[in-house]
């Protein structure tokens, strides 16, 4: 269990994600966790004082762009900042790049997928591990989370 109070406060604002590095050799072993690529638009979102804001992955504001995801956050704690992927799904339930790039769907096929925890209650989670960071992401941050928000699925498996 994480103790929130050991942790330094966090900076409620844009912060750059983690990205993808490309290695030679697949990382493997218990510290690792393993996720689908989802194809969407890499979007943090972050609530203070009961005002949620999307921002894209260069720290572009997308809250009006996607009222109906910004809306569907109200559950969320203040002082937090997620980190996910905004993905249209297709009839077939498939993501589909094209169809959000081009706004080209009906709005309830947007759901955002989200996979970490960048800061909860005020403080910064970057330090901890991923593990730690994700079972407050599904312990205690998503708890009330309801369509279109979802938890990115992860796989206990090796590369």
């Amino acid at each position: 269990m994480v103790d929130l109070k050991q942790l330094p406060k966090a900076r409620l604002d844009f912060v750059r994600p983690m990205l993808a590095k490309p290695v030679k050799e697949l990382p493997a072993g218990p510290n690792w966790l393993y996720e689908l690529k989802l194809d969407g638009y890499r979007v943090l979102v972050m609530k203070e004082r009961g005002v949620i804001t999307l921002f894209s992955r260069r720290g572009n504001i997308l809250t009006n762009a996607f009222p109906r995801i910004a809306g569907s956050f109200s559950f969320l704690t203040d002082n937090t900042i997620l980190d996910g992927e905004l993905v249209v799904l297709d009839e077939s339930g498939k993501p589909s790049f094209a169809a959000l790039q081009k706004q080209k769907f009906r709005p309830e096929a947007l759901h955002f997928y989200a996979f970490d925890l960048i800061a909860y209650k005020g403080k910064d989670l970057r330090k901890l591990p991923l593990i730690a960071r994700r079972t407050l992401l599904e312990e205690s941050a998503l708890t009330r989370m309801r369509e279109p928000v979802r938890l990115s699925s992860v796989f206990p498996t090796s590369p």
